[in-house]
């Protein structure tokens, strides 16, 4: 069985991965292993959230709305709730 390394977890390598898994190939993957926030509610989904949150906009946009990115601002242009921004953190010791 062929075996493959995935080196890193983001959207492109979880995709990968699966692509992979579906072939019937064999997948480890690795990370850095940031630790992030712990899940508000993980037995539920993204639209139940909306409804279980006390305050959903504060959660998913940010306390003065830091997840938000509008057209025209420089860089990439996606957004990320506040909550998983660790995901961009570089780690100490570089």
């Amino acid at each position: 069985m062929t075996r493959v390394l995935v080196v890193g977890s983001g959207a492109s390598g979880v995709h990968f991965a699966l692509s992979l898994l579906r072939k019937g190939l064999h997948v480890t993957m690795v990370d850095v292993g940031r630790r992030g926030t712990h899940d508000i509610a993980p037995h539920t989904n993204f639209s139940a959230l909306k409804s279980e949150l006390d305050d959903p906009a504060r959660y998913f946009l940010g306390e003065r709305f830091e997840g938000v990115l509008l057209p025209g601002t420089a860089g990439e242009y996606y957004g990320i709730p506040p909550s998983k921004g660790y995901v961009f953190t570089e780690p100490a010791d570089i």
